[in-house]
C-alpha cells in the first residue's frame, strides 16, 4: 500500500518519453525538380514520426498553352494504415498568379511579424543536401555565354540566401553547363532538409496565435487564401 501513491510514475515516465520522442523526431523535407526537353516533374515530400506520417505532393504533368500553363498535381497522405491519394487538374495563368501575389501581400500586411516568424523557423532548418545542375544552349555562342552567366548569378544569390537563413550542413553541388551545339535547357534540383517536429509544431502554434490576433482572425486567412 505504501507504493500505491506512486503508481502513476510509470505512466508519467512513459508519457515523458513519448512527448520527448515526438519533439525530437525529425521532420524531413525532400524537394525535387527536373526538366528535360519538354518534360517537367516537381515533387515535394514530407516524412516524420519515424515514417508513420508521410505526405507527398507532385506535379507530374506541365504543359504550356496559349492561355497559360496546364498543371496536373497529385497529393498522397500516408498515416500508417491510412493511405489517401488525390489528383487535381488546373490551369495557371498570369491572372491567377497575380491574385496569389496580392493575397500573399495582404496576409503579410495584416499578420503581426510574419516574416520574423518565418526567419526564426528557417533558422532551425538543417539543409542536408543541395544539388542543382543545369545545362543551357541558345543556338548562339554569345547568348549562350550570357545566359550561363545569368543562371550562375541566380544560383549564387539563392545559395547565399540559403546559407544566411538556414543551417547548411552539406557542401552544395551547383553547376551550369553551356551547350554550344544547339538550343535547349535541362535542369535537375534536389534539396533535402529537416527540422525537429517539435519546432515545426511550435511554429504552427505561433502562426495560429498570430492569425487569431489578426483582425478577422482565422476566417480572414481562409477568405484570402481560398476565395475564388
Amino acid at each position: 500500500m505504501l507504493g500505491y501513491p506512486y503508481g502513476w510514475l510509470p505512466a508519467l515516465v512513459l508519457l515523458a518519453i513519448a512527448v520527448t520522442s515526438v519533439w525530437l523526431a525529425p521532420l524531413r523535407i525532400r524537394a525535387e525538380f527536373e526538366r528535360t526537353g519538354k518534360d517537367d516533374n516537381i515533387a515535394v515530400e514530407f516524412r516524420t514520426l519515424f515514417g508513420l506520417l508521410h505526405y507527398k505532393w507532385s506535379v507530374p504533368f506541365i504543359r504550356l498553352t496559349g492561355g497559360g500553363v496546364d498543371v496536373r498535381n497529385q497529393t498522397n497522405l500516408d498515416e500508417g494504415v491510412l493511405d489517401t491519394e488525390t489528383r487535381r487538374d488546373g490551369k495557371v495563368t498570369m491572372e491567377s498568379v497575380n491574385k496569389w501575389i496580392e493575397r500573399a501581400k495582404r496576409i503579410l500586411r495584416q499578420t503581426d511579424d510574419l516574416t520574423g516568424l518565418a526567419r526564426h523557423t528557417l533558422s532551425r532548418v538543417e539543409v542536408r543536401k543541395w544539388e542543382w545542375n543545369s545545362a543551357i544552349g541558345t543556338g548562339d555562342a554569345v547568348w549562350t555565354a550570357m545566359a550561363t552567366g545569368m543562371i550562375w548569378s541566380i544560383k549564387s544569390t539563392l545559395l547565399g540566401a540559403l546559407s544566411q537563413l538556414t543551417r547548411l550542413k552539406t557542401k552544395p553541388s551547383v553547376t551550369v553547363q553551356p551547350e554550344y551545339r544547339g538550343a535547349g535547357f535541362t535542369t535537375s534540383f534536389l534539396c533535402i532538409a529537416q527540422i525537429r517536429f517539435g519546432y515545426a509544431i511550435l511554429a504552427g502554434l505561433q502562426l495560429l496565435v498570430r492569425m487569431k490576433k489578426t483582425g478577422g482572425g482565422v476566417r480572414l486567412w481562409q477568405n484570402i487564401l481560398f476565395k475564388a
